[in-house]
């Protein structure tokens, strides 16, 4: 999804009652929902309303809940304020969590479209997550022969589960595999990575995978957490010799 920047600005010529300006999304939507270490997994269509005049977002999606019983949840317009790095969060004033006595709250990445929004009741929290998009973490590539490493933020990691929520799709942007920084590839892509549902997240697996878009790369030794509610990467696999470690956020 390609997302307009928020604008406020305005001009003296402009019509007093001009239509608000309005996008609307369907957007695939991965829903898990936790109760401790057991989690109900659902991948469903959802849909976000834009309102940039207004600077407000609303919500609509199905998850599971911890029996696994489909649920709908519909936001009302909730007000988007600006973080930093084209990201805005939001959150639910009308309807506070009993289980923890918070708002359902929420981020949006405009210039990634990542949409991210959890909320919790008595029992069990549920996290709601367009595709998974890690902009900018700090990747570090370590020649564990030599014990040298290099560090740098040009890389980002999308990860995308499969409908089951149990294989995911990693793309990389700006796959670096050695310590002199040279981008072998600017998008690369694995498939069939393993994914397994945790409390907190994702955490996803591999012996070994083989490229399937930009170039003909092997990945082996996959170990990559996507905690903190999916807010978080940390993790590694290796390349070329080297060990490939990241970590970062989903969002500033």
């Amino acid at each position: 999804m390609t997302l307009m920047l928020l604008n406020a600005c305005g001009h003296d010529d402009e019509p007093a009652n001009k239509p608000d300006e309005i996008q609307y999304a369907n957007l695939v939507f991965s829903c898990w929902t936790a109760r401790g270490n057991v989690m109900s997994y659902l991948q469903t269509v959802g849909y976000v309303e834009l309102n940039y005049t207004q600077g407000t977002i609303q919500l609509t999606s199905d998850y599971n809940d911890y029996h696994g019983t489909r649920r709908s949840i519909s936001t009302p317009k909730m007000e988007l304020k600006y973080v930093s790095d084209n990201t805005y969060a939001f959150n639910d004033q009308s309807s506070i969590n009993t289980f923890d006595g918070s708002y359902p709250n929420g981020y949006i990445n405009m210039a990634t479209g990542v949409v991210w929004f959890m909320f919790t009741n008595e029992y069990e929290k549920t996290v709601i997550t367009t595709y998974l998009n890690y902009p900018a973490p700090t990747t570090t590539i370590y020649d564990l022969e030599n014990m040298k490493g290099h560090q740098h933020t040009q890389s980002s990691y999308l990860f995308a589960p499969d409908a089951q929520g149990k294989t995911c799709v990693m793309q990389i942007n700006n796959f670096i595999t050695d310590l002199d920084g040279t981008v072998a590839a600017e998008l690369i892509q694995f498939q069939g990575l393993t994914l397994t549902q945790t409390g907190q997240g994702y955490h996803i697996t591999a012996d070994r995978a083989e490229s399937t878009y930009g170039g003909r790369y092997t990945i082996t030794d996959v170990d990559i957490d996507l905690g903190g509610q999916c807010r978080d990467i940390n993790g590694s696999f290796k390349c070329n010799g080297n060990e490939i470690r990241m970590a970062g956020g989903l969002f500033p």
